[in-house]
């Protein structure tokens, strides 16, 4: 006689069903020694059910979903957020499956993974995208002065484009393998006040943080300081230059 599978059942008791040889603490149901239990249910049937490793992480890293109670032999497709089909696969023998695939390009949040088989069977999970994020330092700065901007949580290995401000690209750099960057560069003359900076790399992630331009100024001392006498008033004239002029 051959083996028959009767794993991911419920035998009538956490512990399993009991066999003499392989489980003779189990407190379930008994088992010939030609019938596969395990693995098996510690509780009552509940249905497909999946999970996902790890749990969070950046757009276009790889996951492992891993699914079991599905029907035996099936078709089995995945979604991921409002990616409706990410992958399919096909379920083992024993109603399991594991499928790898990379976070397709959303909406940092948490996304809901759904796997569905042929028959109509369905489990779910949840999966947080990390967003990525920027600083930037010193946070504010005449133009032509020197800042670095650090990112983290953007793909690894990838070019990275930074904008400031009107200027779409003002330098490009590369994340390392953990997805972290940092780069300097020259404050550009623009009109004074708040700036954008965004970092974006290849895969679309982005992150943007704020930078204050300072206005470059001059003194003007009326009359010329060195035929001002002791005692003598005299007038300071303040004026704001660009130099080149911002466009």
């Amino acid at each position: 006689m051959g083996t028959i599978s009767a794993t991911y059942n419920w035998w009538g008791a956490s512990s399993g069903p009991y066999h003499g040889t392989s489980n003779p603490t189990g407190l379930g149901d008994k088992v010939s020694d030609w019938v596969e239990y395990k693995p098996y249910l510690i509780g009552t049937y509940t249905g497909p059910s999946i999970s996902v490793a790890p749990q969070s992480g950046n757009v276009s890293d790889p996951i492992t979903v891993e699914g079991i109670i599905f029907e035996s032999n099936k078709e089995i497709s995945l979604s991921f957020g409002t990616h409706q089909t990410i992958t399919t696969t096909t379920s083992s023998n024993n109603g399991t499956f594991s499928a790898t695939f990379k976070i397709s390009v959303q909406f940092p949040s948490t996304k809901v993974i759904t796997a569905t088989d042929s028959e109509g069977n369905l489990a779910t999970t949840l999966f947080y995208i990390i967003p990525s994020e920027i600083l930037v330092s010193p946070s504010s700065a005449l133009a032509g002065k020197e800042i670095t901007v650090q990112g983290s949580s953007f793909v690894g290995n990838t070019q990275i484009s930074i904008s400031f401000g009107t200027f779409s690209t003002i330098t490009t750099t590369k994340s390392n393998t953990n997805g972290t960057f940092s780069t300097t560069f020259l404050v550009p003359a623009q009109t004074p006040g708040t700036k954008i900076i965004t970092a974006t790399d290849s895969e679309g992630n982005l992150a943007t943080t704020t930078f204050l331009l300072l206005p470059p100024t001059f003194l003007k001392i009326l009359p010329a300081y060195n035929l001002i006498a002791k005692g003598q008033e005299f007038d300071v004239e303040v004026t704001s230059f660009f130099s080149p002029q911002p466009s």
